[in-house]
């Protein structure tokens, strides 16, 4: 197992939209962290609606003014607007121009740029992902574990597109083919997927997690293949996982 930044190579400035569903937030705590341990500055956002971080995950949180997000401030920036949602407080996506003015202070920008309400699998409305034009690459996660879980609203956000999408029932299992359809599908996961764009198996803990996801790839058209920069099996938890493809 290697360090996901490093199977990742997002190497230089970057914008990157992290989109799909089963690990989304842990994937970008990851990916700040390693990145200013490398001594390099780093802001994440949302282009949606996330909860409000833990103070532990950041040095600095802008909610407002957001001009100062042009100041040289090291280690990792939160920033977003604050609102209330079913009375909790969320932060959303700045409408303030200084907010995207500012990315190019920064060596990384990482926006989660994707809801699934916590749900490990989701369809895709018209309006879903929202990928800013700024964006560099996009990293897709897919929780690999989520093979076998039964389709209901419980396990899915958006039950009727996802159904639309893959040809799935309520009350099956899911399979392989789903995830492939989901993939391949042109209102899919990659619909609006801009710059690089990296496919991350998560929750891929197992031989049979691996097993799976090499299935999926395997099964995927030339012309989605080649639409890949990377394909990745591993732990956004853990922080490691192993390359499966690498153009």
């Amino acid at each position: 197992m290697a360090d996901l930044k490093k199977l990742f190579g997002l190497n230089g400035h970057q914008v990157i939209a992290v989109i799909g569903s089963g690990g989304k937030t842990s994937l970008c705590r990851y990916l700040a962290n390693s990145y200013k341990e490398e001594g390099e500055r780093v802001l994440v956002g949302t282009t949606t609606k996330i909860a409000m971080p833990p103070v532990e995950t950041y040095d600095r949180l802008v909610t407002e003014d957001f001009a100062r997000l042009a100041e040289e401030v090291p280690g990792i920036t939160v920033a977003g607007e604050v609102v209330s949602q079913n009375e909790v407080k969320k932060l959303s996506l700045p409408g303030a121009p200084e907010f995207q003015e500012s990315f190019g202070q920064y060596d990384k920008v990482i926006l989660e740029a994707d809801g699934s309400r916590q749900l490990p699998l989701k369809g895709w409305s018209q309006q879903e992902p929202v990928i800013l034009p700024e964006t560099t690459a996009t990293i897709l996660v897919i929780p690999i574990s989520g093979i076998g879980l039964r389709i209901s609203e419980e396990t899915v956000h958006r039950l009727p597109l996802f159904l639309k999408l893959t040809g799935a029932e309520v009350g099956d299992a899911l399979q392989i083919t789903h995830l492939q359809r989901m993939i391949e599908h042109p209102q899919g996961i990659l619909r609006q997927a801009a710059g690089t764009i990296h496919l991350f198996f998560n929750q891929g803990e197992t031989v049979e997690d691996f097993r799976d996801a090499a299935a999926i790839f395997e099964g995927l058209s030339p012309e989605i293949k080649t639409r890949l920069q990377t394909v990745i099996v591993g732990s956004a938890l853990k922080g490691s996982g192993v390359s499966i493809w690498q153009q």
